[in-house]
């Protein structure tokens, strides 16, 4: 399985991938520019941690129809 995880922070990837490794999990983390990724930065408009998060989700869903990629998705905004 592949999941996208809504970052272009290399460091971040490589986190979650470890963690999923260690938990023996078959999913492959694919940043944003694995994907592709050519809309530049995602404005985070929001008030809150989870609207930030939505707005970036949201973004990156719209990116991956427009390309026909069916992954899973998750954002942070920390």
């Amino acid at each position: 399985m592949k999941l996208i995880f809504g970052t272009t922070n290399k460091r971040k990837v490589e986190d979650l991938q470890n963690i999923i490794n260690e938990m023996n999990l078959d999913i492959q983390v694919l940043s944003m520019e694995d994907i592709g990724w050519n809309r530049g930065e995602i404005e985070e408009t929001g008030f809150t941690i989870e609207e930030n998060s939505l707005i970036k989700a949201t973004a990156i869903l719209s990116f991956c129809k427009d390309n026909n990629i069916e992954y899973p998705i998750m954002t942070d905004d920390a």
